[in-house]
């Protein structure tokens, strides 16, 4: 699991990640994957896309904060499936 705390608009591409969770812990609201997050509110992928144990997020991940505000972004790290 990797956790970071997001204070200035940034973009997640990269795809060694699976499923995510993003709470808004700023003052103010926050966009994350385009839909926005009032303080206190948080969005997960999987209310956007089932993924299975060792599926990887290939989408990005875009966050827009205003000003002054946080977002804390928790990311799975991907596995390779077993045969």
């Amino acid at each position: 699991m990797r956790s970071e705390t997001v204070t200035a608009n940034k973009t997640f591409n990269e795809k060694q990640y699976g499923g995510w969770l993003a709470m808004n812990i700023g003052a103010n609201p926050a966009k994350v994957y385009g839909i926005e997050l009032q303080p206190g509110e948080g969005l997960s992928s999987e209310s956007i896309m089932h993924l299975n144990p060792g599926d990887t997020w290939e989408e990005p991940i875009e966050i827009e904060i205003t000003q002054p505000g946080a977002v804390r972004l928790l990311r799975t790290i991907a596995t390779p499936k077993s045969r």
